[in-house]
């Protein structure tokens, strides 16, 4: 679904968890379109230090820039293509493009998924 200053696209983590997410194009008007551009991405992504990462060939354009993240904050890494979605509060040494963050009505639905997932965990994000 998109209207003329968002792409609404779902994001699905685990076999449980699914949400609506925001790609504001007038914060990240390439980065969002690039992320566009290639759904579905689907993939098994990893589970360490606070961070649920899924790599992507996806290359950002360094925008929206940040090193400090919330919990359910999502990036994209502007030279990897790693999409993170943040679990914890992060401080990075790296700037990265802040894509997006899961509504705040889903939070304990995702924490309950990634409680009872391992340390790889399906993530896709699609229309």
């Amino acid at each position: 679904m998109e209207n003329p200053s968002e792409y609404l696209i779902k994001l699905s983590v685990g076999s449980d968890f699914s949400c609506k997410i925001s790609l504001r194009r007038s914060y990240i008007p390439f980065t969002s379109k690039r992320i566009v551009d290639a759904l579905p991405i689907r993939g098994r992504a990893i589970k360490r230090s606070g961070k649920l990462m899924l790599t992507t060939s996806i290359i950002g354009k360094g925008e929206n820039l940040k090193n400090e993240f919330q919990p359910f904050d999502i990036s994209i890494h502007n030279s990897t293509g790693t999409i993170t979605l943040f679990l914890e509060k992060t401080k990075l040494s790296h700037q990265e493009t802040y894509v997006s963050s899961v509504p705040q009505s889903d939070h304990d639905r995702l924490v309950s998924t990634i409680e009872n997932e391992g340390l790889v965990i399906d993530m896709v994000l699609e229309w």
